[in-house]
């Protein structure tokens, strides 16, 4: 279905050029009294994987955005820390 996709047509009419239409994902996922952590790897094409991708905490209530490339003002002000994932 994946390839299908990416190919373009009724639903993607502008497909990205050279893009899979699956890709092998390894998870993890670990658990304590009062967190559940998940991890995802996979390869990209890119030439740059992974690097200073924003992270997703959640508060009890909602899911929020938590790190930011080290360059973006919220961090520069001191209000975010900087994302330092890399694949």
């Amino acid at each position: 279905m994946g390839d299908k996709l990416v190919k373009g047509g009724m639903l993607d009419p502008m497909p990205v050029k050279g893009k899979k239409g699956t890709i092998d994902l390894k998870v993890q996922a670990a658990y304590d009294a009062k967190n559940a952590y998940f991890r995802f790897q996979w390869k990209t094409q890119y030439p740059f994987p992974g690097t200073e991708h924003q992270y997703l905490r959640f508060d009890g209530k909602e899911w929020k955005v938590y790190g930011y490339p080290k360059l973006d003002q919220v961090v520069q002000d001191g209000k975010q820390p900087v994302s330092t994932k890399s694949a």
